[in-house]
């Protein structure tokens, strides 16, 4: 049985898809807005579902690749001075901006790998938890039976009743 926000995440993604073509045929504000309310449904349900099941190794994994992507699209931002307000004329400056595109695409990309390590983190199957192959169950003994017909070593009394008659 599948989790309950694993199943939202796979539904919320099925709606960004869809979302995604509408956006594509038709832009509007709206279709993006949505696109972008599905897709943090999504990212939440993986992230708490990774969680729910102490993958831990998937978590710092994809922990890392988006510290990473959002270090890379900052890059991109800060070279082309878009976070700033100083009004300078950025497309005739000299020096690394011709090359900063590969700056955006290596933190896509990085965002698109944390993604699907948080999808394929929260669609994994479990282990069983069954015996491995090299370990063996413990043999447990019962307690020794007696036999059938001995009685038991300390009697119970019967007990007076304490109900007194008048």
């Amino acid at each position: 049985m599948r989790l309950l926000t694993t199943r939202i995440m796979l539904g919320a993604l099925v709606a960004c898809a869809l979302l995604l073509v509408q956006a594509a045929l038709a832009p509007e504000a709206l279709g993006f807005a949505l696109l972008l309310i599905c897709a943090a449904v999504a990212l939440v349900c993986a992230i708490a579902s990774v969680a729910i099941l102490r993958r831990n190794k998937t978590l710092l994994a994809a922990g890392v690749f988006s510290v990473l992507a959002t270090t890379l699209i900052v890059a991109f931002i800060r070279v082309w001075g878009l976070g700033s307000g100083t009004g300078y004329n950025v497309m005739h400056t000299s020096g690394f901006g011709a090359r900063s595109d590969n700056l955006l695409f290596a933190g896509l990309l990085c965002a698109g790998v944390a993604l699907l390590i948080l999808l394929l983190g929260s669609i994994w199957p479990t282990a069983k938890p069954g015996p491995r192959s090299g370990a063996r169950r413990p043999v447990r003994r019962g307690a020794p039976r007696k036999p059938s017909g001995s009685r038991p070593v300390h009697q119970a009394r019967p007990r007076a009743s304490r109900s007194r008659a008048h």
